[in-house]
């Protein structure tokens, strides 16, 4: 089961390429089906959600935005936005953006983030 896959880890990585439509900060139809087992994985294991999306070619605001509709869906499907961050830059290592737009979702635990 994906919910079960999804208790293991803590740092989600997707290419950006699968998860927006090209070229845009709309979500895909698979970016969509992740971010609603996503939503329902949180709601079960609060966390708090920090979201980065980056790449090589440093568009910082293509990635800002990018986030953005991450977060928006994520509350649209029942998190609360205050339990959500942009983050400014990925918090895995840098390799795993040097050949193309990766979308990084890292879920905190609740009681560190306080």
């Amino acid at each position: 089961n994906d919910l079960q896959d999804f208790r293991k880890r803590r740092v989600f990585l997707v290419e950006s390429r699968t998860a927006f439509v090209a070229n845009t900060a709309t979500l895909s139809p698979q970016g969509r089906e992740f971010l609603s087992t996503l939503a329902v994985f949180v709601k079960e294991v609060p966390a708090r959600v920090v979201v980065s999306e980056s790449g090589n070619d440093n568009n910082v605001d293509f990635g800002i935005a990018r986030s953005m509709s991450v977060i928006k869906y994520l509350v649209e499907k029942g998190l609360s936005a205050d339990i959500c961050n942009v983050g400014a830059a990925g918090m895995s290592p840098s390799e795993n953006f040097a050949k193309t737009r990766m979308l990084e979702i890292v879920l905190l635990d609740e009681r560190m983030a306080k």
